[in-house]
Parts: structure tokens; C-alpha cells; sequence
């Protein structure tokens, strides 16, 4: 058996995911709103068998500790079976924040492992394969703020910046991100330029730093997102689904003409390399293609403007 897929067989991708994904099941397709490449499946039967198989993987997991330290690490299932997770098999060096410990065994298309700090305890196995925003990474595990001081706004009102997006190994930071902003009784969208929408809101609940908001346009149509305050920005959860909500509001702002999508393309890459350009508008028009996109995600952090 050839190194790199012994490799991936301890970290519990068996022979029949790798044969999925070598039959490309998976692919990269670019989210408009995000900017960020977002894995899609291209089949719906490979995705589910895809899902089966990181469902089983979790079962087997489930209850599993991390013994060792720095490159000697071992992952002890409670059927006594160990899984070595060192950097001898791909997986990147213990990594300790906020009282947890990920091993990273992505480089290698394994999950990320999270456990807990203190006990060893396996917390979350999170699969680059499988979406599983609401979960992974965990929402203990911090994201990544250059000069962030940690402090939390006292209220949701106020701009606020797309800046990362979940994936197994972390937050990924987000180039060209959108903003938004609320006022007391108003959520107004920036799309770039000054083309801006704006859509009254109110909150249904609220608690410990968490909100729930009820978005509605001039037609009625309501939406629904979660926002909890955090460190230096908020999280946003949402269905993430284009619902009547999203088609309206993608109906007065239209589709942008190609120099609009070049200029887009532009601003992310952020270079004057043409060939580059190209390729990202082209990934570009692909996402508009597919029709509205949700404006939220089902997850994602946006940082506060005045913490910048």
C-alpha cells in the first residue's frame, strides 16, 4: 500500500470514502457572498455515502481520549484500538486554545480532532468532507483576530464585516467580505459600490449575549438568523437557504454585467495578475449561475468594524 494512503486509513478514511472521493464526488465551488470556496457535492448518491461513512466514523470514535504529547500522540478508542496521530502520519502538532487541543489531520483529507484539554476527552471529529458548520469547528475553538483584545460590543448594534467561515481545521478568514449594519429597527445591506438595501427587523429572543432576529422586506417576506456576540465581532447562524426572503432581495439588485463581476474578481484577488482575474470571475459568474444565493451562511463570524 502506498505511504499516503496507508496514512489516510489511520485516520479513519476507509478504502471505500477514498474510493468515493477519488471518483470526484466532491468539489470546490465559490460561494458570491463569501468569496470562499465552499466543498459542494457533485453527486447526490456520493455525498450520502460520503456522509454514512463519516456518520460511522464518529460512532466508532465516540468516547476515544488522546494520550501523549508533541509528536507522540495516540488516539485510544474505547475498544482499546490506537489510532497514531503524529506528524509521522500527516497530522500537524498538538495545537492548545481556550482549555481544548485540535489535532489537525487535514493536510491529509482526515478530520480535525478536538478534545478536551483537561481530560483528553474527544470533543468533535470534524471531516473536511462533510459540512457540518453548526458544529465544527467547536464553538469553544477561537478564530483568529490580528489586534484583537478580546473585547465583546455590549449590543448588536452597529457595521459588521464578513471575516471567516467555518471549515475542520478552524475559521478560514474571508477576502473581500460584505458588511452589514443595525440600527435599533433597521438592517442595512452593503453590496458593494453604493448599492445598499435596507430591511427593518426585530428580536424574538434574547439572552447571555444571544439574539434571535426576524428580518422582513416590504412584501413581507421573513427571515430568520441567530446572532451571539462574541470576542471583538458576532457569530451569525442561519437555514441557509434561499428562501422567499432571498429571492426578493436578490431581485432589485440584478446581475452584475461582466466588468462588474471583473472588478468583483479584482478586489478579492487583490492583485492585477489578469490570468488570476479571470479565472476567479469566471468561478464568479458559475456561482450566479446557480441562482440566488442566501445572504447569511449557515454559520459565520463577521468582526466589528470599530474593533478594526
Amino acid at each position: 500500500m502506498p505511504a499516503t494512503a496507508m496514512n489516510r486509513a489511520r485516520h479513519n478514511i476507509s478504502a471505500a470514502l477514498r474510493s468515493i472521493l477519488r471518483r470526484g464526488a466532491c468539489c470546490a465551488i465559490l460561494s458570491l457572498a463569501a468569496s470562499t470556496p465552499h466543498a459542494q457535492p457533485t453527486s447526490p448518491r456520493g455525498q450520502e455515502e460520503i456522509e454514512q461513512l463519516h456518520q460511522q466514523d464518529q460512532e466508532r470514535l465516540r468516547g476515544a481520549t488522546l494520550i501523549g504529547s508533541g509528536d507522540d500522540i495516540t488516539i485510544v478508542l474505547p475498544n482499546g484500538e490506537l489510532i497514531p496521530a503524529g506528524r509521522e502520519v500527516g497530522c500537524s502538532p498538538p495545537e492548545h486554545r481556550a482549555g481544548l487541543i485540535k489535532v489537525d489531520c487535514t493536510l491529509l483529507d482526515g478530520p480535525a480532532y478536538y478534545f478536551d484539554g483537561a481530560t483528553g476527552e474527544l470533543l468533535e471529529t470534524c471531516s473536511i468532507w462533510v459540512s457540518a458548520p453548526r458544529r465544527c469547528p467547536p464553538k469553544q475553538w477561537p478564530i483568529d483576530i490580528p489586534g484583537c483584545d478580546g473585547q465583546v460590543s455590549g449590543s448588536i448594534v452597529g457595521t459588521w464585516r464578513l471575516y471567516a467561515v467555518p471549515t475542520a481545521g478552524g475559521f478560514s478568514l474571508v477576502s473581500g467580505g460584505w458588511s452589514f449594519t443595525l440600527t435599533d429597527d433597521l438592517m442595512r445591506f452593503d453590496l458593494g459600490g453604493d448599492r445598499q438595501l435596507e430591511r427593518s427587523y426585530k428580536v424574538l429572543e434574547q439572552g447571555d449575549q444571544r439574539y434571535t432576529l426576524e428580518i422582513q422586506d416590504e412584501d413581507s417576506a421573513r427571515t430568520v438568523i441567530d446572532v451571539e456576540l462574541a470576542p471583538c465581532g458576532l457569530i451569525i447562524e442561519s437555514a441557509a437557504v434561499c428562501d422567499e426572503f432571498c429571492q426578493n432581495m436578490a431581485s432589485p439588485t440584478g446581475v452584475p454585467s461582466d466588468e462588474q463581476i471583473r472588478e468583483i474578481a479584482r478586489l478579492i484577488v487583490g492583485e492585477q495578475n489578469e490570468e488570476s482575474v479571470d479565472g476567479f470571475a469566471a468561478s464568479i459568474r458559475a456561482s450566479i449561475e446557480q441562482g440566488p444565493q442566501p445572504r447569511f451562511e449557515a454559520r459565520a463570524f463577521f468582526v466589528g468594524e470599530n474593533f478594526r
